[in-house]
């Protein structure tokens, strides 16, 4: 299998099979590796190349519904007019297999916790500062499910489907609690400033490999001689110079040569040591 191919399916499995990233009522489907023919998934991706994770997460889920639970697919993206406006879209509505007429919103959501920061009132904070995740829900049950509330009115169930990460700040103690509605359950990752990568001694059988959009989902599989994996100083020089440019933080892989299994060990953002920055900040100074 190439490695295109692995990517496509690991990604695929992890859209489905990982934790939820908020509580969830109905009990959520699960699928393997051998219920999939993959150079039909290669295929399905082959004309619609995107860098935005958001956009590869949703067309997996639009496989996944589509090709393995053989749903119909009454509408995708369907925008919602009223009176020559438009009041927003509606990712998926289906049929499920008791022939029931299903509204889904899907999103894939990474988050920085910051205990010492906040942006319009929430400490979980995205990549992209003016994304947190008491704006995401409000935005997703308060807008973007009830619109079928009037619109569509045969929806019997409506569903919030949520994937995606939380980072912590290593050895930081852990919230005192999580906002209403995130999952207790949710995938983890760390957070480590510049500085503190910057003072971590180079270990020999250590490897990064600095994620790429869109393909943050699963966890990275490697060979030793992997050719994404760098030496720590490598992958140090190459952030820098993104900070340079772009003062966003970077994901990373990390990989131990010398561990049992070929699966990355860590997860993590890199972030500016000034990061969130104030002029990246919605009302414009940062909130201690």
């Amino acid at each position: 299998m190439s490695a295109n191919q692995e990517q496509l399916l690991r990604d695929l499995l992890w859209t489905v099979n990982s934790p939820s990233l908020i509580d969830s009522q109905r009990v959520p489907t699960r699928i393997t590796a051998d219920q999939i023919d993959v150079n039909h998934l290669v295929a399905f991706f082959s004309d619609r190349p995107s860098r935005k994770v958001g956009y590869y997460f949703e067309r997996l889920l639009h496989y996944w519904l589509k090709h393995v639970r053989r749903a119909d697919i009454v509408a995708h993206n369907l925008q919602i007019h009223s009176e020559q406006r438009t009041l927003g879209e509606i990712d998926f509505l289906y049929r499920d297999e008791q022939n029931q007429l299903v509204h889904i919103e899907a999103a894939v959501k990474f988050y920085l916790y910051q205990p010492d920061h906040a942006v319009l009132g929430s400490h979980f904070i995205g990549p992209n500062v003016r994304d947190t995740f008491e704006r995401k829900m409000h935005r997703l049950f308060s807008h973007q499910l009830p619109l079928s509330v009037e619109h569509v009115p045969d929806v019997v169930h409506r569903e919030a489907f949520v994937k995606g990460r939380i980072f912590y700040e290593h050895d930081a103690p852990a919230p005192p609690h999580l906002p209403p509605r995130m999952s207790a359950d949710h995938l983890t990752g760390s957070i480590l400033c510049l500085q503190q990568w910057n003072d971590q001694a180079n270990t020999a059988d250590v490897r990064y490999h600095i994620l790429r959009k869109p393909f943050w989902l699963s966890e990275c599989h490697y060979e030793t001689d992997d050719p994404r994996l760098r030496s720590l100083t490598d992958a140090q020089a190459a952030v820098r110079n993104h900070f340079a440019e772009y003062p966003t933080p970077v994901l990373i892989s990390q990989y131990n040569a010398g561990n049992e299994t070929d699966t990355e060990t860590d997860r993590f953002f890199i972030i500016p040591d000034d990061w969130p920055l104030p002029s990246e900040t919605p009302t414009g100074k940062k909130s201690l």
